[in-house]
């Protein structure tokens, strides 16, 4: 259990670093265009669309539609023209909506299955804290006749 919950700490710490460095790239480093809607059906990397860089090179990117309400997702269909921010190539093929910014920066959907496991490892704990110990103790047999008899 402890390895668990230090697991989903180290996972959580990771998951959430990366999404906030996504976000700082994106106000420093990111770049408005139109994008043309490719394909308005949702697969598992996002909604392909195509736009122009800076520099006028035809360029791809997904927008993940985890980040959005479905009344926004609506809008997203292919043919329709959106306006995207977008990170240089180098970076990232992920493009959030222009208009959407604040919505990814609130973004906190990359903890909910790393949360649960981490209320599962807590409530285990709370339950049978002498679990703990279990590799400590000299006579394990008392825990586990007391415990899960």
């Amino acid at each position: 259990m402890i390895i668990l919950f230090v697991v989903a700490v180290i996972v959580l710490a990771d998951r959430f670093n990366e999404h906030r460095q996504f976000v700082n790239q994106l106000d420093t480093l990111g770049q408005d265009a139109w994008a043309l809607v490719v394909t308005g059906e949702r697969s598992s990397v996002g909604i392909y669309v195509t736009f122009r860089d800076a520099a006028d090179a035809e360029r791809a990117g997904f927008v993940r539609p985890q980040y959005y309400s479905e009344e926004r997702l609506q809008t997203v269909k292919a043919g329709a023209e959106i306006r995207v921010r977008y990170l240089p190539a180098q970076y990232a093929s992920y493009v959030v909506l222009s208009d959407q910014l604040e919505t990814v920066r609130a973004y906190r959907g990359y903890a909910t299955d790393v949360l649960l496991a981490l209320a599962f490892s807590w409530l285990w704990i709370v339950i049978y804290p002498d679990f703990l110990y279990l590799g400590y103790v000299d006579d394990n047999q008392y825990i586990w006749q007391r415990r899960f008899k």
